[in-house]
Order: C-alpha cells, then sequence, then structure tokens
C-alpha cells in the first residue's frame, strides 16, 4: 500500500505506540521494518526483544545504521514522546505507563520470562485503541498473551508474514489466538498501519457522520449475519470498520458501504473482524480458586452419583473457560469420589472460534497458564502444542449461540 502521510502514522490527539517484539532471527525483520520508517513521523516505537542479560546488546548500534529516528535505551521512568524508538536492555523487564517506561528486573529463571508479554500487555492499558502490536520472527510463544490483550483494548495487532520469517514459531502462535488484525510481509507493517491510522482520522469529515455511517454497516451487517452489533461502543466499531478499509484499499465510507451491499461475504468478514475473542486457561484466578475451593465442592456433593450436572460457559469463544472448569469439575469428583453425570456446554457466536474449541489443541504458551499437574493429565503433547485428553473433551459440547437472540438453556447447576 502507499503511504499517503510522509509524516507517518499519527493521529492528532493521540501519541500511538507501537511494541515490537521479536526473538531470533528478529533482527533482521527490525531492520526491514526501520528501512521503510519515514525520516519524519510522529509514531512512539519500542523494540523488546529477547536479549541475553549476561551481555551487552548492540542493538543500537545496528538499527541506527538503518534509521533516522533517535534510537535510545529504555531507562526507568523515561517518558515516550513521537518520533523515537525505545530499546529494551538486556536482563530488564519493560512496562509503559503514564506514557512513561519502567523498567525491572526479572523475578522469573531464565526460559520462563516473557518480556513481549508484559510489555503488550501493559501497552494495552497504557494507550487502548491507540495501541499497536507488532509479532516478528522467533521462536516460542512470547506475545500471545500480550496480542490478546491489545486486541481486547481495541488497538491494532500485526504479524508478519510466517512465509517470510526466519523462525515462524512466535507470529505464529500469535496468529492462532485468532488475535491478529493484519498480516502481512515486514515491508508492508508501516504503510498498513499508515493507512488505518489515517483513515479513522478521515471517517468523521467524509460526508457520513460516524453515527449514520456505523449505523448504516451494523446493518448491513445484521441482515446478512443475524447478529445485532448496534450496541458495540462507536469508537471500536469504528476501528474494525477502518481495518477493513485499510485492507481493501477504500477511502470513502460510501464506497465501503456499497462494497458491503454488492459483495456478499464482506459482511461477514467484518463480522470476524467485529468479535474480540480474549481468554486463556484459568483466566481469573481469584474467581477460579473459589470455584476449586467452595462452589465446586458443594456443587458436587448436593449433586451426588449419577445425577446429571449441568454447567453452561456463555461466550467460550476457543474453549480454554470451558476446560478448565472441566478440570476442576474432574478433579473434585475424584477427591470426593462422587461421580455425577457431567455435561459442560460452551457456547458463542464465532464458529471459527468454536472450531478451534472443538479441536482442543492449543499452542506452548498454555504451559504458563495451566498447572504442570494437569497439563500432564489432560492433554498429551502434539507437533502442534498440546491437545486436550478425551476423557476431557467428552465432558465439554460446544455450539453456536447467541444469548441475544437465541433462548437461554435449562435446567442448569451453574
Amino acid at each position: 500500500m502507499t503511504v499517503k502521510n510522509t509524516d507517518g502514522p499519527r493521529v492528532a490527539r493521540d501519541l500511538i505506540v507501537a511494541g515490537i517484539g521479536a526473538s531470533a532471527g528478529g533482527l533482521e525483520a527490525l531492520q526491514l521494518f526501520l528501512d521503510k520508517l519515514p525520516d519524519r513521523h510522529g509514531l512512539a516505537i519500542v523494540i523488546v526483544q529477547h536479549l541475553d542479560p549476561d551481555h551487552d546488546s548492540l542493538m543500537q548500534g545496528l538499527l541506527h545504521k538503518h534509521t533516522a529516528t533517535p534510537v535510545v535505551m529504555a531507562t526507568d521512568g523515561i517518558d515516550v514522546t513521537g518520533g523515537h524508538i525505545y530499546l529494551i536492555a538486556p536482563g530488564d523487564e519493560l512496562t509503559i505507563v503514564g506514557d512513561r517506561l519502567h523498567t525491572a528486573k526479572f523475578v522469573e529463571p531464565r526460559g520462563r520470562r516473557r518480556p513481549i508479554d508484559t510489555f503488550l500487555t501493559s501497552l494495552a492499558a497504557n494507550s487502548g485503541p491507540n495501541a499497536v502490536a507488532v509479532i516478528l520472527s522467533g521462536t516460542g510463544s512470547d506475545g500471545s498473551i500480550g496480542v490478546r490483550a491489545v486486541k481486547s483494548a481495541g488497538g491494532l495487532v500485526m504479524a508478519q508474514d510466517p512465509a517470510e520469517a526466519k523462525y515462524d514459531g512466535m507470529h505464529r502462535s500469535a496468529i492462532e489466538t485468532g488475535s491478529c488484525d493484519v498480516i502481512v510481509p515486514v515491508a508492508d507493517i508501516v504503510p498498513v498501519m499508515d493507512e488505518y491510522f489515517l483513515r479513522i482520522g478521515a471517517l468523521s469529515g467524509a460526508g457520513l457522520s460516524d453515527d449514520e455511517f456505523i449505523k448504516r454497516a451494523v446493518r448491513h451487517v445484521r441482515n446478512r449475519t443475524g447478529h445485532d452489533f448496534s450496541r458495540y461502543k462507536a469508537g471500536t466499531l469504528l476501528r474494525r470498520i477502518a481495518l477493513r478499509m485499510s485492507v481493501l484499499g477504500i477511502d470513502a465510507p460510501s464506497d465501503y458501504l456499497k462494497f458491503l451491499v454488492d459483495d456478499l461475504q464482506e459482511s461477514q468478514r467484518l463480522f470476524q473482524d467485529m468479535l474480540i475473542n480474549v481468554t486463556s486457561f484459568f483466566r481469573d484466578p481469584v474467581m477460579f480458586r473459589e470455584l476449586q475451593g467452595k462452589i465446586m465442592p458443594d456443587l458436587i456433593a448436593k449433586v451426588g452419583n449419577g445425577a446429571d450436572l449441568r454447567i453452561w460457559v456463555p461466550g467460550c469463544s476457543t474453549g480454554q473457560e470451558a476446560y478448565s472448569i472441566g478440570m476442576l469439575a474432574t478433579e473434585e469428583m475424584e477427591r470426593l469420589n462422587i461421580w455425577p453425570n457431567i455435561a459442560i456446554f460452551g457456547t458463542d457466536i464465532d464458529e471459527a472460534a468454536l472450531q478451534t474449541a472443538r479441536r482442543g489443541t492449543y499452542g506452548g504458551d498454555i504451559r504458563d497458564q495451566v498447572p504442570q499437574a494437569l497439563l500432564q493429565k489432560y492433554f498429551r503433547a502434539s507437533p502442534e502444542g498440546h491437545v486436550v485428553s478425551d476423557s476431557l473433551r467428552k465432558m465439554v459440547r460446544f455450539s453456536n449461540h447467541s444469548v441475544i437472540k437465541d433462548p437461554p438453556f435449562s435446567q442448569l447447576d451453574m
């Protein structure tokens, strides 16, 4: 795509902060990214790379040769400003709060550190819709939690095309979360980012009010898919529509509305972009501790042997919460030696997410979410990561269901 704004990505009112995660093979990708960055721009770029804590980093000098943008090492309390690049220091954990970077030494042992996830999660809270997450070449799954947080906050998530990466593990893990808005070669990341933010800034003055434009787009989605997004946050909807316009190369809202009418598949694509799947195993620790310590034991004891125990998880996304409850239920049945006939119903309106849930295959990042004993007991290793055991899979049933327009499940225990 053509970069129409020679000053680079920006919006008039807020600072855009791009967090770039890279690991093995990431240097070449970072250099190519910077080669495409305009000399003048308003973007703040924070590069978080896996670095050896026992050696000084040469990254600052290696990257400086590829850009006119000042490249500085992140220090505790430094203000983040547009037109600058900040690098994580070896051995440091990096976060951003109030547009200031904060550093700390790692608490976790080497091998369990996730500096990209740590930074991107803080970036989502700091910058919301003006956050950009970019995942480049690397091994492992660091970044997969952070991209979910950025997507949930309304930000833009981009990943390098795995076909061109030296090592594709890290961004394949990010892509598998379903949170990546754009998957492109490194050379296209800056142009796509530029067009995306330009369109958001230009939509209001393009002949249709934001409200009118959103209402007409949402009406088309409802008519074609049956799902009503009219009560979604307007800013979130506008960004999702702007992303589709960027991908299609459409500038005018009226032209996009015409395309939405003419192309029978566009409503489905926009529908998928509006859905934000943010989940993980045992995602809310406080809730799961209460579930394990009190609710599940009481429920199983009350229902008793041989009776039906029915649990509904609406908005189950890719299934992790439903499977987490299944693991806790099985552990409590074994501990109490009480065996009801348990059925867990996981429902969602996102069929692609449900297909992932039914497959029950998850990436390597679940090692940081599922306790080791449960991981060994309820999963088996596979080339793609970890696969849910047959006994757990049989306990959980996934189906397409809208809590807005479909009747609720009945005769439920939880």
